[in-house]
C-alpha cells in the first residue's frame, strides 16, 4: 500500500487545504510531479508531523515510509 495520499490528507487536515493547491490546474500537477510544496507559518506543528509528512510526500515511493 503507498501512503502518499495519507500524506495529503494529514497535510490537508492540518493545514485545511492541500499540500500542492494552486489556483492553476496545470500548475498543481506540475507542483505534485516535482514534489514541491510549503508549510505554512501560520500555524505551529511539531517537527515530528512536518518529517511524517515530508517522509509521505516523497515523490519517490521506495523512499516512502510504509503502513507496516
Amino acid at each position: 500500500m503507498d501512503v502518499w495520499s495519507f500524506g495529503v490528507i494529514m497535510y490537508t487536515l492540518v493545514y485545511g487545504r492541500p499540500p500542492f493547491e494552486s489556483k492553476d490546474v496545470k500548475e498543481t500537477y506540475k507542483k505534485i510531479k516535482s514534489g514541491v510544496f510549503a508549510f505554512p507559518d501560520t500555524l505551529s506543528v511539531s517537527q515530528s508531523l512536518k518529517d511524517l509528512i515530508v517522509g509521505t510526500l516523497q515523490r519517490d515511493p521506495v523512499k516512502r515510509p510504509t503502513i507496516s
